[in-house]
């Protein structure tokens, strides 16, 4: 596979990237609370602008990312997400109505369906070694969108409305376009045709267990601007609250990355759902500075687990369909995350904001439960010859093989092989 530059150039501009994608993506709660004012919506109806974008991602981020893998497209798929976005942002402002806003959004869920399964193959096929600390220091720049995202629109919503934030808001993003063309030259892989050919069938618990962070990042932080301005704080410093929860994700990412690289999956899973299910607790019973901290650890245990979800996916798979396998857990814990913002919409309509919040808490402990089933790594076993480094996607573990003599091929260098 042939780069443009070296792996630090590579990494530092995928991770800028990275930095926009997610920025974009979290445009859409700051907004919110604006929004609602001026078409007059219900908790349930802003949820169901979420569900949108969310939705449409999670459902085509799979085919997506098959369709680049088979053709190899993944960088010009790149670029067209970025076009994408740049159309959905710029054109919320013109949105007379509610049903024109929610299209809008749908534009914006394409636009974000591109970006995951491409940057994963890049950085997989780059990185093999350490693919969890590559996709951690990777995570920073989304971490460092989540951050950016919540102050920058609170403020230019502040001075400018929220209309003509939405043209400001572009502008950056379409500096990503030439970028990405200059910076990255497509992978010599090819995907096979058969969308779940080669597959292992652990994906399909990882996608459920992945899903399950996702719906608790999603219902917490759709709503979390919405919550502070609904305990009296202004839209900008609510902006600033949401953000203290963002940066927690800049070491958090990284962090969780070199996790899974020692310790494998499962045991990160496992660490970061039993957190979660503490944090989120906690913060529904604190108040003031403390309900800020515990924000801050509940942002902290979920975006640990993003670099480690498409880690574990790109781990599991063979090297050519890495596209479509991080779609398919992508996107389908997408789709699971898509419903939170609606569901705590509706319980919030009903209940309140705060209690709705305690069925996150809920979540967060079924993926306890969930996480014991994934599968773990085994060590590897010593047999006196060289060893060379294999993957069985059936088991679903990193196993180490001994190496074949080429005269007997059914023994090793130093004997027999029993099976």
């Amino acid at each position: 596979m042939k780069f443009s530059k070296d792996k630090t150039t590579i990494l530092a501009g995928l991770t800028l990237c990275h930095t926009f994608n997610d920025f974009y993506n979290w445009v859409l709660p700051p907004l919110l609370p604006a929004v609602i004012k001026t078409f007059g919506l219900s908790h349930f109806q802003v949820g169901l602008l979420s569900f949108t974008s969310i939705f449409v991602q999670a459902v085509l981020q799979p085919t997506v990312g098959y369709f680049a893998d088979l053709h190899r497209k993944r960088k010009a798929v790149l670029m067209i997400g970025f076009v994408l976005y740049a159309i959905g942002i710029a054109f919320l402002g013109l949105a007379p109505a509610y049903w024109v806003f929610f299209l809008l959004c749908l534009v914006i869920g394409i636009g974000a369906s591109t970006y995951h399964p491409q940057s994963a193959n890049f950085l997989s096929k780059y990185f093999r070694g350490n693919q969890g600390k590559a996709q951690g220091i990777h995570g920073i720049g989304g971490s460092l969108g989540f951050v950016l995202a919540p102050l920058t629109v609170g403020f230019l919503v502040d001075h400018f409305g929220w209309r003509k934030s939405s043209f400001l808001l572009v502008l950056p993003g379409i500096f990503i376009i030439p970028l990405i063309w200059k910076l990255l030259e497509e992978p010599e892989a090819r995907g096979n045709r058969g969308f779940t050919r080669n597959l292992p069938s652990a994906l399909i618990l990882l996608s459920v267990v992945y899903g399950l962070d996702s719906m608790v990042h999603s219902g917490f932080t759709t709503f979390l601007p919405t919550f502070y301005v609904e305990k009296g704080a202004t839209l900008s410093h609510a902006g600033i609250l949401t953000s203290c929860m963002f940066i927690a994700g800049l070491v958090a990412q990284p962090i969780g990355g070199m996790l899974f690289d020692k310790f494998g999956g499962r045991f990160v899973f496992l660490m970061s759902f039993g957190f979660l299910t503490i944090f989120t607790f906690a913060f529904l019973n604190a108040q003031g500075i403390l309900a800020i901290i515990f924000s801050i650890c509940v942002g902290f245990f979920t975006l640990s687990l993003f670099p480690v979800g498409m880690a574990f996916a790109a781990e599991l798979t063979k090297g050519e369909k890495i596209g479509t396998t991080v779609g398919l857990v992508f996107g389908s814990a997408q789709i699971f995350s898509s419903f939170s913002p609606m569901l705590v919409g509706r319980l919030a309509d009903r209940v309140g904001l705060g209690n709705a919040f305690f069925a996150l808490t809920a979540v967060a402990l079924l993926g306890v439960i969930l996480s014991l089933f994934l599968p773990a790594r085994r060590k590897a076993c010593t047999v006196g010859s060289p060893l060379s480094e294999t993957y069985n996607p059936l088991v679903a573990t990193r196993v180490q093989s001994p190496t074949i003599s080429q005269d007997k091929p059914w023994t090793t260098d130093n004997g027999p092989m029993n099976y």
